[in-house]
């Protein structure tokens, strides 16, 4: 995935650049907890495998010891000819409408070729 780089921030900017804005429950969490469903394709289903794996072994998911209230729905979608990008879908169970995070302001494409000149460098990196 991408990340920012967050050194380049305003130093009262750089901790939520870097760790990201709080999320904070409305309402209680979801509590589906319906099983995946199955994927058809062979090739298809041991590339999913392959990407949960991934992130199991980088530690974004861990055990805690925690009782599980919720599961998440995640699908492939093509990327390039032989390869699948993981979706994570929060819409399915309700996570969405139930949380809220406040806004931190990124700059747009407009705002950033103001700021621009001819001793500028941008860069844009992807991490993983």
């Amino acid at each position: 995935g991408s990340k920012l780089v967050h050194l380049r921030f305003p130093v009262r900017y750089q901790k939520i650049a870097r760790d990201g804005v709080p999320v904070f429950f409305e309402r209680p969490g979801p509590t589906s907890k319906k099983r995946q469903p199955r994927i058809p394709d062979p090739a298809v289903r041991a590339q999913v495998r392959e990407k949960v794996e991934k992130v199991l072994k980088r530690r974004y998911m861990v055990r805690s010891g925690l009782k599980i209230k919720s599961l998440i729905r995640y699908f492939p979608v093509p990327k390039g000819e032989d390869d699948v990008r993981m979706v994570y879908d929060a819409t399915a169970n309700d996570l969405n409408d139930r949380v809220w995070a406040p806004s931190f302001w990124l700059p747009s494409v407009q705002s950033l070729v103001r700021a621009l000149d001819k001793d500028c460098w941008m860069t844009d990196r992807d991490v993983g």
